[in-house]
């Protein structure tokens, strides 16, 4: 077994393993340092020899075949020849209640479950010795001792004195260049801050603006002027019948706004917007469709503008519809 016990040590210094198929599984276990309470030490990490039994996944280590096929120059088939030779003898020496020693690595014997084990017959592997807490509390870094400058002696030059060197100035430059930093950055924070919200009232008074011409364009009272053909009976209060104020070159058009299924619900939002005081009128389309809408009277360039401010407030699926029998 020497031959396979060198085979065995060199596998465990490469890959830290050693598959010994029908023995076992050589590893190295690897322990941290520790200390000891009963010699007051502390132990270095070491390095120990371990044997565990096979299991199914034996495949993904390194196998001592595979180190006697590397070492003797031999095909894997009579390196596993060679060794199921050997570990059939090991087992044998083994039921026997003898030993088997594995040279640098340790002994092998058969426990009470008759399993095989491994007592290791070396120390375990440590480049450093333990050293005790008395020893480490004495290392300690002795202060700078300010040394006395020697008495210059006739022979040797004198050394020039040299001015030890204020590095203050520099600290205080350093720090008055972050507090400018920290001044400039604060105030950029401000300024954006102050551009931001000058933009945004700007914004608000824009868009209030905006609003109030959009009402004061649909607010414009378009009642006086003809109602489409096929209106509902209404009220005569609701839609005038005078055309007094029509230019000759001005059109008749409702934009609609709304489009009910239910006769209710359109007479509902009918007189809802009625009362308050906007200028609808409810037309009605085939059986069940009821169409709620503004009725206008422009110049045909201004029918895009009159859209735009339905569209923004009543969405996108407002449209205009036209009544060719009042239109020229």
């Amino acid at each position: 077994m020497e031959t396979y016990s060198s085979d065995m040590n060199d596998a465990l210094q490469q890959y830290g393993h050693c598959l010994l198929p029908d023995v076992g599984l050589l590893f190295i276990i690897r322990n941290p340092s520790s200390r000891s309470y009963q010699d007051n030490k502390i132990h270095p990490p070491v390095y120990e020899i371990s044997l565990i039994p096979l299991s199914g996944k034996d495949d993904k280590f390194y196998s001592i075949i595979q180190q006697i096929a590397f070492s003797h120059s031999l095909p894997e088939e009579e390196a596993a020849l060679k060794w199921s030779e050997a570990a059939s003898a090991i087992r044998e020496k083994l039921s026997t209640g003898s030993s088997v020693e594995l040279p640098g690595i340790g002994l092998l014997n058969l426990d009470n479950d008759r399993r095989i084990t491994l007592d290791e017959e070396r120390s375990p592997i440590s480049v450093y010795g333990p050293v005790s807490l008395d020893e480490i509390k004495s290392f300690s870094i002795p202060k700078a001792e300010s040394t006395t400058e020697a008495s210059p002696s006739k022979d040797s030059p004198q050394m020039e004195e040299q001015p030890e060197k204020d590095i203050s100035p520099t600290i205080h430059k350093r720090n008055k260049r972050r507090r400018e930093m920290a001044s400039w950055w604060i105030a950029a924070t401000i300024i954006a801050l102050l551009v931001v919200g000058w933009l945004t009232y700007k914004g608000t008074i824009k868009r209030n603006e905006k609003v109030a011409v959009i009402k004061s364009i649909i607010a414009k009272d378009t009642t006086k002027y003809l109602a489409k053909s096929d209106s509902l009976n209404l009220s005569k209060d609701s839609v005038l019948q005078e055309n007094s104020m029509r230019r000759p070159d001005s059109i008749h058009y409702t934009i609609i706004f709304g489009v009910y299924d239910n006769k209710e619900k359109a007479m509902h939002q009918y007189h809802k917007m009625k009362d308050w005081g906007h200028p609808v009128v409810l037309l009605a389309k085939g059986v069940s469709t009821y169409e709620l809408g503004m009725p206008f009277i422009t110049l045909p360039s201004d029918t895009t503008v009159s859209l735009v401010s339905m569209m923004k407030l009543y969405g996108d699926k407002v449209h205009i519809e036209y009544d060719s029998a009042v239109s020229k």
